[in-house]
């Protein structure tokens, strides 16, 4: 797609359909809905920068939501800053909500639910960070997200015109070049956020705690995960790791089996696998009949079952 550095040509798109596969494979897995798919119409450029990748989009109006479903369908842990370029949008997320116009800019997080609803036909730069890279600079993401930084502030007109900058002259640059602005464009988001008015306080165990979700369901088809894996990836002990799911009653391993089985039951249910064997292996599980025997101490039904129904089921009880 951008693999060599060079942008991708402006490309459009008439069909929903098409346009809801670009999004969800340029940026997270999502649903968009639009009032009139019949007139529909957006277009999309993109080029990588070092570790982020900027894009420029032009749609119609739609609503672009990214729930829990997703999020366990499609694990992803980027963050992505957006500048309005026209129109006006509503972005919520962790019970916030910001209300955006032309020259505003807001960070949400991929990594947990959002919803951003785009009242009117509109424009607008994204930059797609992966989170690792603004670790050091930024150390809540969430503390800012769906929190508006004005446009015309002295920190949202810099970072504006930065982006805009960016978008215009990238295609001009030596691939060498657009790899080497990694450092300076991480450098200018850091300390846009950091002017973040409204900014919330955040608990740094809630956080590790989303954290360490992320990193699991992002790895959750590896049978050999460990606590050990995903306390190095936090790089915190698994005993702190274990007491940041003591606070709702679960132990690390015991949320990630939970999510296992939940994940395989709705493939299963929705008939979006040919075999149970098939669904096990893709969630993790190595031993089969290890795989039947929690599945159906959970459900209360065996996952062959399930296929056989070809619908959801609902343990009652």
């Amino acid at each position: 797609m951008v693999a060599d550095g060079r942008p991708r040509a402006v490309a459009g798109w008439k069909s929903l359909e098409d346009w809801e596969y670009v999004v969800t494979s340029t940026y997270a897995g999502l649903s968009i809905s639009v009032d009139r798919e019949t007139d529909f119409s957006a277009r999309l450029s993109l080029v990588k920068l070092g570790r982020c990748e900027l894009s420029r989009v032009d749609s119609p109006p739609a609503t672009y939501e990214r729930s829990n479903l997703h999020i366990s369908r499609a694990p992803a842990d980027d963050l992505l800053l957006s500048l309005k370029m026209s129109g006006s949008c509503v972005a919520e997320q962790f019970d916030r909500q910001a209300l955006l116009k032309s020259g505003d800019l807001v960070l949400y997080d991929t990594g947990s639910p959002y919803k951003l609803n785009f009242l009117e036909g509109y424009r607008e730069l994204i930059l797609k960070i992966p989170r690792a890279a603004l670790a050091s600079r930024v150390t809540s993401p969430s503390a800012v997200s769906a929190v508006r930084l004005s446009g015309r502030s002295s920190i949202g007109r810099l970072a504006g015109s930065y982006l805009r900058g960016l978008a215009r002259e990238a295609e001009n640059l030596s691939p060498h070049a657009r790899a080497g602005l990694d450092s300076a464009i991480l450098d200018v988001v850091a300390l846009a956020l950091s002017e973040v008015d409204g900014a919330c306080a955040v608990d740094e165990n809630a956080e590790r705690l989303a954290r360490a979700k992320t990193v699991m369901r992002a790895n959750i088809a590896d049978s050999a995960l460990g606590a050990a894996r995903v306390a190095a990836a936090l790089n915190i002990s698994v005993r702190t790791l274990n007491r940041l799911f003591a606070r709702e009653g679960e132990s690390a391993m015991r949320w990630l089996l939970d999510e296992r089985l939940i994940a395989c039951q709705r493939a299963l249910s929705e008939g979006r696998t040919r075999s149970v064997s098939d669904v096990a292996m893709e969630y993790g599980f190595s031993d089969l009949s290890h795989f039947s025997r929690v599945f159906r101490a959970k459900f209360g039904i065996r996952p062959s079952e399930v296929l056989a129904l070809g619908r959801p089921f609902h343990r009652t009880g």
